[in-house]
């Protein structure tokens, strides 16, 4: 099943549409991404707690490589709450 999206306007640094997903979602978020350059600041205005929700693993790279993993299958483990 493909994830449901809305289009709630133009970013002011890009002219893609910004998508809010219509269904609840979990979003990860490298602390240390080195790629993808403030992604935590970014979804900050979407992540409201309930429809969306963001949780960061300080430290962990782009890859979530090393011990990283283990810290982001702690967060899916515990899950979300909706």
């Amino acid at each position: 099943m493909a994830a449901e999206t809305r289009t709630v306007g133009k970013s002011a640094h890009n002219t893609s549409p910004n998508l809010t997903p219509s269904l609840p979602t979990l979003v990860v978020v490298a602390g240390n991404d080195e790629v993808v350059v403030g992604l935590e600041k970014k979804l900050a205005p979407l992540a409201d707690g309930k429809r969306v929700q963001m949780k960061v693993v300080e430290g962990a790279g782009h890859m979530f490589r090393d011990l990283y993993a283990d810290d982001v299958v702690d967060v899916f483990l515990k899950g979300a709450v909706y």
